[in-house]
């Protein structure tokens, strides 16, 4: 085109751009998704434990685990690095104990949170 030069329009990314990073969440964001992912658990009788995404971050796995204390649940993280997730159980629904790749005790309650 010969107005413009020959030139073409910069393009919208630059080669070799990386997709766009997952959306950090507030503390108050991150426990209002975790919180209403929670109490669907435990409104729903067919299920006894739920394992939350390994996409969770440290920061969203942290929060889980506060929540799950705060309404009783059993929360047993496992995994590493990018693998890490939580699972959660409800009252007699303990967690299997001495399960391969189990990364920590379970933990139960409030006193979970100390």
């Amino acid at each position: 085109d010969a107005a413009s030069g020959g030139r073409h329009a910069p393009s919208a990314k630059p080669a070799g751009a990386r997709p766009p990073a997952k959306e950090l969440l507030t503390e108050s964001q991150a426990e209002a998704k975790l919180r209403a992912r929670l109490q669907s658990f435990l409104a729903d009788a067919s299920q006894r434990s739920h394992a939350l995404p390994a996409s969770l971050n440290s920061f969203e796995r942290m929060v889980a685990h506060r929540l799950a204390a705060e309404l009783g649940l059993e929360h047993v993280s496992t995994g590493e690095g990018k693998q890490r997730f939580v699972t959660l159980y409800k009252e007699g629904a303990a967690p299997p104990t001495g399960a391969a790749g189990a990364a920590e005790e379970p933990r139960q309650g409030a006193a979970a949170v100390r």
